[in-house]
């Protein structure tokens, strides 16, 4: 028997367009994002999604609200983006003028490395693979909708695909973009 899940990223922030690193910062879409939700409501519906999980953030919470407005939404932490620490709500060349060599060592190695005051990519990853086997074992063969962010998509592909850590920064994962993966389990 197959579980399916569908991983679906938030729509566009302010901070996001800006490039500016909104791990926990709880920021909400913008007009762009809240218009591109809006059009993709009718094609989400056709998935036929029996549970809904969000992370809690507004960005996330108001995306899942536009896609499935009239369904039960389950928030939970575990699915927030990486907490960046001081890196929140800076700009790339910003956090290179403060930070230097440090953001390269991050980049290098992000399963170790982490941003001061933040978390490292295994901290995500052990998050995020504790929802997976939470959802896996009380979901059995459901079509489960999870709105995220790119990061835990990223780690949850990563788990669910057995791929190398080092593959993460190769994971495409556009706003709105849905990833579906399917896997299969015994009765």
């Amino acid at each position: 028997m197959i579980t399916e899940l569908f991983l679906i990223r938030h729509a566009q922030t302010e901070h996001n367009r800006q490039k500016r690193y909104c791990g926990f910062s709880d920021v909400s879409l913008n007009h762009t994002g809240m218009k591109h939700a809006r059009s993709l409501k009718s094609r989400i519906s056709k998935l036929k999604i029996e549970v809904l999980f969000s992370s809690p953030l507004k960005r996330t919470r108001q995306t899942s609200e536009i896609l499935f407005p009239e369904r039960k939404i389950v928030f939970d932490p575990r699915l927030k983006e990486l907490n960046f620490g001081q890196w929140e709500g800076l700009q790339y060349n910003e956090i290179i003028e403060k930070y230097g060599s440090f953001y390269n060592e991050w980049v290098n190695d992000p399963f170790n490395a982490r941003p001061p005051q933040g978390e490292s990519l295994l901290d995500l990853q052990k998050r995020c693979m504790g929802f997976l086997e939470f959802v896996l074992k009380e979901f059995k063969h459901k079509k489960i909708g999870i709105v995220s962010h790119a990061g835990p998509i990223r780690v949850m592909l990563i788990g669910l695909n057995k791929l190398r850590k080092e593959d993460f920064w190769d994971i495409a994962v556009d706003h709105l973009s849905i990833n579906r993966v399917k896997v299969n389990q015994e009765v």
